[in-house]
């Protein structure tokens, strides 16, 4: 279990922080003119995914503080998760985009063209992400 004033967590939450700022300009630029073809973005693009994922897996082994003491149960510490942040991280750190664009093997050129197109739309859910981020300023 992880103390949720460790340096580690502060270090991560930070690396948190930098990546949505991130992606609050990353998002709405991708939906106003598209993916871009460079290598950057779509390492950044997969690094954070993976960041994500990650994230929603460390926040159940990071204790809470509750009442001035911290609690490191694990059972306690997934439940509280389950019941403050876990459905908005999980929302905003599934890669759908991928998920779906993946299986397009049967659309047509222009289905797969007007189906890359929508599925930019996709990343908003990311922008959830920025919750937390306000927390971590706060």
């Amino acid at each position: 279990m992880l103390l949720p004033d460790s340096m580690f967590r502060y270090c991560w939450d930070l690396l948190l922080a930098i990546t949505t700022i991130l992606l609050i300009w990353r998002v709405p630029y991708t939906i106003a003119f598209g993916e871009s073809e460079l290598w950057y973005w779509y390492a950044f693009n997969k690094i954070t995914d993976a960041i994500y994922l990650l994230d929603v897996v460390l926040n159940f082994r990071t204790g809470y503080v509750e009442d001035t003491e911290i609690v490191m149960d694990s059972r306690l510490v997934a439940k509280h998760y389950i019941q403050s942040w876990f459905f908005v991280d999980l929302i905003g750190s599934i890669p759908v985009e991928y998920i779906i664009s993946a299986n397009t093997a049967g659309f047509s050129g222009v289905e797969r063209k007007a189906f890359k197109a929508s599925v930019k739309y996709l990343k908003v859910p990311k922008l959830f992400r920025v919750a937390r981020l306000i927390k971590f300023v706060q």
